[in-house]
């Protein structure tokens, strides 16, 4: 687009007229093409408002706090501001900034008057210069392409004139609606044109040039409504004005913090196109009346009489620490064949997963709700060794017990599948030695808040996969915590 408009414009070609100084908001992409396919040379200035709001943002994404942010954003707008037209001195003004945040004064100018052992920093704690040099770092690599870009942004040059007539446009021509190929979008363009030229006066001029007469009522209406904008402009310009701006501006980020305090992360921009929260499954989340304190994880394992739905429980072993549990039943119907391939007896965990039996068993004997006082949840042991071994489920190696007890267990601690007992010896064997490499770096509080939020290992995986550490801390920090030492933690966990 920028190339079309100033290279190859037709009104410009056949006037003879040459673009040499471009003013834009440090779109590279349009320069470097302007710059690559020009016969002359272009010179680009900056925006003075982007170049200022730029500016901020980088101060906001290293969460520096209200009062260091207002003092050097200031301080930035100054130095550029008062040496107007002067590349030099902009430059070397940008380069004391942070010098004379930190104490350090012998290149400050005449503006410094902070060489005086009495005199103190209005904005810092206890009117004492900072002193914090990693925060020192992170300033001067905000600070540093600007320095470098000071020739563009000296002359404070502005593209208000063009965002204001894009707004007129806007309003004659809006983006809801598609004019683009009907015959009014030529006229509309036109009038938005001629209000920028004329002012709201514009239908009785163009009414005058007709020859046509211009209304009384139109007449007194655009009068009144140019008076309206002028008085408007007028007082947005004063002083007071822009000072209450900038009071309800502190008023808002105030409140967003008070709020992101209480909820978590309430708006942050472009957080929406992460779509953490969306990845939450609502049924995973943890009730709150839940108490873990003080809970025995029990490894158990079931010998059934086959692997159909209706296969009943011959045997139960479980396993919690030292304590060993082990029960046989009678079935009421025939073992299959399948089933008592393997010692007469074959674990049942194929789709079907032992808990449901377990639970079909209790209500059926009338324990259920005995069942439920003591026990808090159940835990397939299957999906934790994919989530352990990823190389495994990619080479589509078996995950049967026997073989992950070859392979990561010492031969002489394996103990033969011949019972559910051993089957779950084995197990607690394997849960032990794998389980510690899912373990995150944090405290069982934080763990319990993760887990109430429905946010399982897999969708932690995810979203650090699909965004990074950013994702990591939209979706932490809308749900979890916004602390920036457990979500490095755990970042740099899911890194290994």
């Amino acid at each position: 687009m920028a190339v079309e408009l100033i290279l190859k414009n037709y009104n410009l070609v056949n006037n003879k007229c040459r673009i040499k100084t471009v003013i834009g908001d440090d779109d590279s992409s349009a320069v470097a093409a302007l710059r690559r396919l020009s016969p002359y040379a272009i010179t680009k200035w900056s925006d003075y408002n982007h170049v200022k709001k730029t500016f901020n943002s980088k101060l906001y994404d290293i969460k520096l706090n209200p009062t260091l942010r207002e003092y050097f954003s200031k301080s930035f707008a100054l130095a550029i501001k008062q040496n107007q037209g002067n590349a030099d001195k902009v430059k070397k003004s940008l380069e004391n900034i942070i010098p004379h945040g930190f104490g350090e004064h012998d290149n400050c100018g005449s503006f410094c008057n902070k060489k005086d052992e009495s005199s103190t920093y209005t904005y810092f704690k206890n009117g004492e210069p900072l002193s914090n040099n990693a925060l020192r770092e992170k300033l001067e690599k905000i600070i540093q392409p600007f320095i470098n870009s000071s020739s563009q942004i000296a002359p404070c040059a502005s593209s208000q004139v063009n965002e204001s007539f894009n707004n007129i446009v806007c309003s004659k021509h809006p983006k809801s609606r598609f004019y683009g190929g009907s015959e009014s979008h030529c006229y509309r363009v036109t009038l938005a044109v001629c209000q920028k030229n004329i002012g709201y006066e514009f239908p009785v001029e163009v009414n005058k040039i007709l020859n046509l007469s211009p209304g009384k009522h139109t007449s007194n209406y655009r009068k009144k409504k140019q008076l309206h904008e002028s008085e408007i402009r007028s007082r947005n310009s004063t002083v007071p004005a822009k000072k209450r701006r900038l009071e309800l501006k502190r008023e808002r980020s105030a409140k967003n913090s008070v709020i992101e305090n209480k909820e978590g992360l309430s708006y942050e921009s472009g957080s929406g196109y992460l779509n953490t929260s969306d990845l939450i499954d609502e049924t995973s989340i943890m009730r709150d009346d839940v108490d873990f304190k003080d809970c025995a994880i029990i490894i158990f394992d079931l010998e059934t009489t086959g692997r159909h739905a209706a296969a009943e429980i011959v045997q139960i072993g479980a396993i919690s620490g030292d304590a060993e549990f082990e029960v046989y039943m009678m079935a009421k119907g025939n073992m299959t064949f399948e089933a008592s391939e393997v010692n007469g007896i074959k674990i049942c965990d194929d789709k079907i997963f032992d808990a449901q039996k377990l639970i079909n068993c209790a209500k059926t004997s009338g324990f259920l709700t005995e069942m439920m006082m003591f026990v808090k949840g159940f835990c397939d042991s299957l999906p934790i060794f994919k989530l352990l071994l990823p190389m495994r489920v990619k080479s589509k190696l078996s995950f049967k017990q026997e073989e992950l007890a070859k392979e990561y267990l010492y031969k002489k601690d394996i103990k033969i599948s011949d019972n559910a007992l051993n089957d779950v010896i084995n197990l607690q064997q394997l849960v032990e030695k794998l389980l510690g490499k899912l373990r995150l770096p944090i405290s069982k509080c934080i763990m319990s808040k993760i887990a109430k939020s429905g946010i399982d290992r897999n969708l932690l995986e995810k979203t650090y996969e699909t965004n990074g550490y950013e994702g990591l801390s939209v979706l932490l920090g809308e749900n979890v915590t916004k602390s920036k030492k457990i979500i490095t933690s755990i970042t740099a966990a899911l890194k290994k």
